[in-house]
């Protein structure tokens, strides 16, 4: 049987030490749950960072929504879900920056679309407006691209999941999911 290039125990050991490294680093990191969970995929031989349509539609399915903007389930995947939820709201048009940094200043993170999805069934009321920071794309609506966020709301009597760019600010209608463990 022909052995492989890492047949000896020592370059075995310093073939994977740098990547072992780099993963203890991410792993511990801002993004340490969503690495820890690709790094379980792999150990599994399971497709690893796909955006998994399937599961996306799933989990926006089960909210009930009337109406979601196409743009989401193409361009957005599942992603991990911590603890604690908290609404922050302002009483102005406010710009993204006052937005992260009052969220931030109060140790927060903006919140992604799978944490959203989890609000809507967990505790929206179905009226307010709540759009999530934590999860952007960059689509063109025929004005030229920009990064747009989602965000619940309601048309009429239809509960919706829509995007939304933040050139022009975010207005005092808008709550800001954010998140912790």
């Amino acid at each position: 049987m022909p052995k492989g290039v890492l047949e000896n125990g020592e370059t075995l050991r310093q073939f994977i030490a740098g990547p072992v490294a780099d993963l203890c680093t991410k792993a511990s990191g801002e993004e340490g749950h969503e690495w820890k969970r690709q790094f379980t995929r792999f150990l599994r031989k399971e497709p690893t960072w796909e955006r998994d349509h399937d599961s996306i539609k799933s989990a926006i399915a089960s909210c009930g929504f009337d109406w979601v903007h196409a743009h989401i389930e193409q361009r957005f995947a599942v992603g991990s879900v911590r603890t604690h939820r908290r609404l922050f709201n302002f009483s102005d048009v406010v710009p993204y920056e006052r937005i992260r940094d009052s969220v931030h200043g109060e140790g927060w993170e903006f919140s992604n679309l799978s944490e959203l999805l989890v609000f809507t069934r967990e505790e929206w009321n179905g009226r307010d407006w709540v759009a999530a920071l934590g999860s952007c794309c960059t689509y063109g609506d025929g004005y030229g691209a920009s990064d747009s966020s989602p965000f619940l709301c309601t048309r009429g009597a239809e509960r919706c999941l829509d995007l939304k760019d933040s050139v022009w600010g975010w207005h005092r209608c808008f709550s800001f999911l954010a998140s912790r463990d």
